[in-house]
């Protein structure tokens, strides 16, 4: 008789696990997610209204302006930041750095206050 308890309760516990995966797999949710990997591709390309980027002769000191077009030619936003070394002068930009969305382009403004001969260096990273 002992042993049919034991087996009674080994059905009875086989039982109740089988409910419980059941359950457990009622209750259970899985999904999978696919997506399309593009690698960011940063890229512009600088466009001056100073064809060959030189200033001319200049007489004495005075001002130039020269006017920097860049256009963002990658496939996610980029900050472009402008800088220059300079000998022989000041320079000043309108602004320092800008944000450009894709497709669209930005002006930086920089100002040259020469006052004596030498070179400014302009570089967009």
């Amino acid at each position: 008789m002992a042993s049919l308890k034991i087996v009674s309760a080994l059905l009875i516990i086989c039982l109740v696990g089988c409910l419980a995966i059941g359950v457990y797999a009622a209750l259970s949710y899985s999904q999978t997610l696919t997506w399309v990997y593009q690698n960011a591709s940063e890229s512009f390309s600088v466009q001056s209204d100073s064809a060959d980027g030189g200033l001319g002769v200049i007489t004495g000191s005075g001002d130039k302006t020269v006017i920097y077009t860049v256009m963002n030619d990658g496939n996610v936003p980029i900050t472009v930041t402008a800088s220059s070394v300079n000998i022989g002068c000041t320079t000043s930009w309108d602004k320092d750095s800008a944000t450009i969305g894709v497709g669209e382009s930005a002006t930086f403004t920089l100002t040259v206050h020469i006052t004596g001969e030498g070179s400014c260096v302009v570089s967009f990273a």
